[in-house]
C-alpha cells in the first residue's frame, strides 16, 4: 500500500480551507512545532483507515466551533494497483470509498463492510483486529513506543496477545467446556423427551379405530343431505321465476313513471323556446334599423386614427429639435475643454525637455543599483550552498566513520567466521544423537504398552511368560531407562541450543566478511566524494567573497540617487499630462464642425413641423360629430348577437315538438306491457313455494349441522392422530439424537485438549519468526553487527553482545528505541502485508550522533514502502528524502513548505 495524500476539513487546527497534503515513496517527515497540526495527521490516518481514535471522542476531533468534520486520505492499493480514497465524516455517520481516478462510489453498504474491504486492500488478515493492529505497530502513539517492552510480563501479554492472536486458543479452550456442558444438558433433555413421547404414543391405535367409525356416519348423512338439496334446487329454480316477473313489473312501473315526468318537462321546454324566438324576431328588426348610424361610426374611427398617427410624427419632430438642443449645449462645454487641454500640453512637453538629462544620468544609477541587488541574491544563494555543502561534508564523514567501524567490526569476525564447518559437524552429531535417544524412548514406551495391555505378556527380551511381580519389574526398570533417556536428551537439546547459536553467529560472521571489499569500496568512494566537496566549499568561499566587495558599493549610489531627487518621477508626471492633454487640436475641430451641421439640422425640423399645425383641430372636430352617432351605434352592438339567433331558436322549437311525441308513444307502449305482467303473477302460489323451500332448507342445515360435528370429532381425533404420529417420529429422531450427542461429547473433549496443548506451540513458533526479523531490521538500525536481538516468551527485549546479554530496561535511549521498533515492525511485516509505519517523535531524548545514526538508517531500512516521521527536530529536515512544514498561523494548520530534499 502506498498513501499518497490526506485532507482535512474542520479538524482540530484544521479549518475547511486547510490544503491537501501529498506523501511520496520512502521517508515522509513531517515538521514543525508543537500544536502545529502533525499528530493530527497521523491521528486521522488511524481513524479512517483503521477505525481508531484515541484519546480523542469524535466530537473533541472536531475543530471548536464547528459541529461536525471529515477525513478524506487517498491510496494505492497493492491488491489492484488501483487508487482509492476512503471519506469518513467526524461526529457524522459517513464512511464511503471512491475510486479515486473516476470518482465514482464504491457500493459498500455500512461501516462492517467498508472495515472488511479496507482489510483485503492493506493486506491485513480477516481474523485480526484493524485498532488492534494500529495502536500496537503501525501508529504507536508518543511515550507507548518504547514503554511497553518496559511493563512488567503480565502487563506486556496482556498487550502483545491480543494482536498475534494467540490468547484465541484459551478462548476455545475455556468455551469448549460451555460446549461440552451444553451437550450434556441436551443429552439429559433428550432422554427425558425420549420418556414422555413413549408414554404419549402408547394409545395411538384406539385413536385409528373411532374416526374410522365416525367417517362411516358421515358418508351415510351425506347421502340424505344430498336428496334434500335436489328438492331445494328446484323450489329454487321455481322461486327465481316469480321473482323476475315481480321485478319485470317494478321496472316498469318505475320507467313509466320517469317518462311521465320527462314529458311535463319538455312541455316547458318547447314554452321557454316559443317565448325566445319572438325576442329574436324582435331584436332583428332594431339592427337593421340603426345599422346606417353604426357604419358611418366605424368611418370616423378610422379616420382618428390616421390623424393621431399624424400627431404622433408631429410629436417625435418636436422630440428631435429638443435633442439637438441638448447636443449643441454638450458640444459647446466640450469646445471650451478641448481649448484648456491644447494648453496644458505645450507647457507639459516644454517640462520634459528641461528633464530629459537628469532622467538619463537617474537611469545609469538605478541600472547599477539593480546590478548590485542581482549580486546580493547571488551571495545569498551561494552561501545557501556552502551551508549545503558543509552539511555534506558532515554527512560524509559520518557515513566515512560509520563504514570504518564496519570494517573493524568484521575483520574482527574473521576468528568467528573460521569456525563454522567445525561448529556444523558438532550440530549433524548431537541431532544424530538426539534422533537415537528419541528412537529409544519410543520402543520403551511400546514395551510397557505391550505390558499393560495384556494380564499375562512375555518377556519383551526372552520371550517367557511373566507373572505380576516379573512384570511390574520390567515396567519400572523400562520406566528407569526412558527417564535415562529423557535426561540425556534434555543434555542433547541444551548442548545444541548452545551449538546453534554459535554456529548462527558464526554463519553471521562468514556474510559479513563477505561484505568486507564493498565497504572498502564505499570507503574509498566516499573520500574522493569528500575531496570534491571540499574543493566545491573553496570555490564558493571564494566567489562569496568577490561579491561582497562589489555590494559594498551600493551606499554610495543611493546617496547619488537622494540627490537627483527622483527627475525620472517629474518627467513621468509631465509626460503623463501630456498625453493626457496631446492631440486635443484635432477633436477641438471636429467639435466645431459638428456644431455648424446641428445648426443645420435643427433649421430643416421647424421647416418640417410646419405641415403639422392643423392636426388637433381636425381631431377635434369628427369626434364631435361620432359623438352625435354614439346612441344607434350602441343599439346595433347590444341587438347584433340576439338578432342572428332566430334561426337557431326555430331548430329549437321544432327538436322539442318531436321529442315530446316520441316520448308519449314509450308511455304507451309501457302501460300496455304492465297489464300483461301482472296477469303473469300469482301471489298466493309464489307465497306457497317460499314456505315450503324454507322447511327444506332448515331441515338441510340440520343435517350439515350434524355432519360439522361428527367433522369436528374426527378433526379432533386427526390432530390426535397427527399429533401422536409427529410425536413417534420425534422420538425415533431423538433416539437417534441421544447415539449422535454421546460421539459429539467425545469429539468435543478432544478438540478442548488439543486447543490446551497447541497454544504455548504456536506462541512459541510466532515469537521465534518475530524475533529473527526484528534482529535483521536491529542490526541494520544500529549497523552493529555483534549485537543481537531477541524477543523472549514473555514478550521482553534482550540484546547480546559478544557474551554479555542486556534487558531492555538497561539498554540506552537510542538502543531502547531501535529495539523496540525492529520489534514493532517485525510484527507488522510478519502477521501482515502492510508495508507503512508512523514513527511519532522517533529521536526524542537522543544525542546528535545517534539522531543522525537513527535518521540514516531509516533511509536505508529495507522492506517498508512508506515510513512517516512526526517530528520538531530539524534532523530530518535535512537528511530525509520528502519533507512536509507545517505551521499554525491565526489557530489554523497551514502547509507552510512541501519540497523533496537534495541531500
Amino acid at each position: 500500500m502506498k498513501i499518497t495524500s490526506v485532507a482535512l476539513k474542520d479538524v482540530k487546527s484544521y479549518d475547511d480551507a486547510a490544503p491537501m497534503i501529498r506523501f511520496q515513496t520512502g521517508v515522509n517527515a513531517i515538521i514543525g512545532e508543537n500544536g502545529s497540526g502533525k499528530s493530527t495527521l497521523c491521528e486521522a490516518i488511524g481513524f479512517a483507515l483503521f477505525d481508531y481514535l484515541y484519546p480523542y471522542s469524535q466530537a473533541d476531533f472536531v475543530r471548536d466551533g464547528k459541529k461536525s468534520g471529515k477525513v478524506m486520505v487517498t491510496f494505492q492499493s497493492d491488491s489492484d494497483g488501483e487508487h482509492y480514497r476512503v471519506e469518513r465524516g467526524v461526529n457524522q455517520a459517513r464512511f464511503d470509498v471512491f475510486d479515486a481516478d473516476t470518482d465514482t462510489r464504491l457500493q459498500l453498504n455500512g461501516k462492517e463492510e467498508v472495515i472488511l474491504w479496507l482489510k483485503e486492500q492493506l493486506g491485513v488478515p480477516g481474523i485480526m483486529n484493524l485498532q488492534t493492529l494500529w495502536k500496537s505497530s503501525i501508529g504507536v502513539p508518543q511515550g507507548k513506543f518504547t514503554n511497553d517492552f518496559s511493563e512488567t510480563p503480565s502487563v506486556r501479554a496482556e498487550l502483545f496477545n491480543p494482536l498475534l492472536e494467540v490468547d484465541v486458543y484459551r478462548r476455545l479452550w475455556r468455551d469448549m467446556k460451555g460446549v461440552i456442558d451444553v451437550l450434556r444438558h441436551k443429552k439429559s433433555q433428550v432422554s427425558e423427551q425420549i420418556a414422555r413421547l413413549e408414554s404419549t404414543v402408547e394409545d395411538l391405535p384406539v385413536l385409528q379405530k373411532q374416526t374410522t367409525e365416525i367417517a362411516d356416519h358421515i358418508q351415510k348423512t351425506k347421502q340424505t343431505l344430498s336428496q334434500i338439496t335436489q328438492c331445494i334446487k328446484v323450489n329454487e329454480r321455481e322461486k327465481t321465476r316469480f321473482e323476475t316477473i315481480q321485478k319485470q313489473i317494478q321496472k316498469l312501473t318505475n320507467s313509466l313513471h320517469l317518462h311521465q315526468e320527462k314529458q311535463k318537462d319538455l312541455l316547458a321546454q318547447l314554452k321557454q323556446a316559443k317565448k325566445q324566438l319572438a325576442e329574436a324576431e324582435k331584436a332583428e328588426k332594431l339592427v337593421k334599423t340603426h345599422a346606417e348610424g353604426y357604419r358611418q361610426h366605424i368611418v370616423y374611427s378610422k379616420q382618428l386614427d390616421e390623424l393621431h398617427q399624424k400627431k404622433k410624427r408631429k410629436d417625435a419632430l418636436e422630440k428631435q429639435s429638443m435633442h439637438l438642443d441638448k447636443q449643441q449645449m454638450s458640444l459647446q462645454q466640450q469646445l471650451k475643454q478641448y481649448q484648456e487641454d491644447v494648453s496644458i500640453a505645450k507647457k507639459s512637453k516644454e517640462q520634459m525637455k528641461t528633464l530629459e538629462a537628469r532622467v538619463k544620468e537617474q537611469q545609469q544609477l538605478e541600472e547599477k543599483l539593480d546590478d548590485i541587488k542581482q549580486k546580493e541574491k547571488e551571495l545569498d544563494q551561494t552561501q545557501k550552498q556552502q551551508k549545503q555543502v558543509k552539511q555534506k561534508i558532515s554527512q560524509l564523514r559520518k557515513e566515512f566513520s560509520t563504514i570504518n567501524r564496519q570494517i573493524d567490526t568484521i575483520r574482527s569476525m574473521k576468528k568467528t567466521a573460521q569456525q563454522r564447518a567445525q561448529l556444523q559437524t558438532k550440530k549433524d552429531r548431537l541431532l544424530q544423537k538426539q534422533s537415537i535417544t528419541t528412537h529409544q524412548q519410543q520402543e520403551q514406551q511400546k514395551a510397557i504398552d505391550l505390558l499393560n495391555k495384556h494380564e499375562k505378556s512375555a518377556c519383551p527380551t526372552c520371550s517367557r511368560p511373566l507373572n505380576v511381580k516379573q512384570k511390574k519389574e520390567i515396567i519400572f526398570q523400562k520406566k528407569q531407562e526412558i527417564t535415562q533417556a529423557q535426561q540425556t536428551q534434555q543434555q542433547v537439546e541444551n548442548d545444541l541450543k548452545h551449538i546453534t547459536k554459535q554456529l548462527q553467529e558464526a554463519t553471521k560472521a562468514e556474510q559479513e566478511l563477505q561484505r568486507l571489499d564493498d565497504l572498502q569500496t564505499m570507503r574509498t568512494s566516499f573520500q574522493k566524494d569528500a575531496e570534491e566537496q571540499k574543493n566545491h566549499k573553496e570555490k564558493l568561499d571564494a566567489h562569496a567573497s568577490s561579491l561582497g566587495e562589489e555590494i559594498r558599493k551600493k551606499q554610495e549610489l543611493i546617496t547619488k540617487l537622494d540627490e537627483l531627487k527622483d527627475p525620472k518621477a517629474k518627467f513621468q508626471q509631465a509626460n503623463i499630462r501630456y498625453e493626457d492633454h496631446h492631440g486635443k487640436e484635432a477633436k477641438l475641430k471636429t467639435v466645431e464642425q459638428k456644431l455648424t451641421q446641428l445648426k443645420e439640422r435643427q433649421n430643416q425640423l421647424s421647416s418640417k413641423l410646419g405641415a403639422y399645425d392643423s392636426v388637433q383641430e381636425k381631431i377635434d372636430s369628427i369626434k364631435a360629430q361620432q359623438k352625435q352617432l354614439q346612441q344607434p351605434y350602441e343599439t346595433y352592438l347590444q341587438y347584433k348577437d340576439a338578432g342572428g339567433k332566430q334561426a337557431q331558436q326555430k331548430k329549437m322549437v321544432h327538436r322539442f315538438q318531436s321529442s315530446a311525441g316520441t316520448i308519449e308513444q314509450q308511455i304507451s307502449n309501457e302501460t300496455t306491457q304492465l297489464k300483461d305482467k301482472k296477469k303473469q303473477f300469482d301471489k298466493n302460489t309464489f307465497e306457497t313455494i317460499k314456505k315450503t323451500l324454507d322447511e327444506q332448507k332448515q331441515k338441510q342445515v340440520r343435517k350439515r349441522t350434524q355432519i360439522d360435528e361428527w367433522l369436528k370429532q374426527k378433526t379432533e381425533l386427526d390432530y390426535h392422530i397427527r399429533d401422536k404420529k409427529k410425536a413417534k417420529k420425534q422420538l425415533m429422531q431423538n433416539q437417534k439424537d441421544y447415539r449422535f450427542l454421546g460421539k459429539d461429547i467425545e469429539f468435543a473433549q478432544f478438540l478442548r485438549e488439543t486447543f490446551q496443548q497447541t497454544r504455548p506451540l504456536i506462541t512459541e513458533i510466532l515469537v521465534e519468526e518475530i524475533s529473527r526479523e526484528a534482529d535483521r531490521i536491529y542490526r541494520q538500525l544500529r549497523g552493529v553487527p555483534s549485537e543481537e536481538l531477541s524477543w523472549t516468551r514473555d514478550y521482553e527485549i534482550v540484546i547480546h553482545d559478544e557474551g554479555n546479554e542486556r534487558a531492555f530496561h538497561k539498554l540506552s535511549g537510542g538502543e531502547q528505541m531501535c529495539a523496540a521498533l525492529a520489534v514493532r515492525l517485525a510484527i507488522l511485516k510478519l502477521l501482515s502485508k502492510m508495508d507503512v509505519v508512523f514513527l511519532d517523535e522517533p529521536t526524542m531524548n537522543l544525542d546528535e550522533n545517534k539522531k543522525d545514526n537513527l535518521v540514516s538508517q531509516l533511509q536505508e531500512l529495507s522492506g517498508f514502502s512508506q515510513i512517516f516521521v512526526i517530528s520538531h527536530d530539524e534532523t530530518f529536515e535535512s537528511m530525509t528524502e520528502h519533507v512536509i512544514t507545517l505551521e499554525k498561523k491565526q489557530g489554523a494548520t497551514q502547509l507552510l513548505q512541501q519540497f523533496q530534499s537534495g541531500f
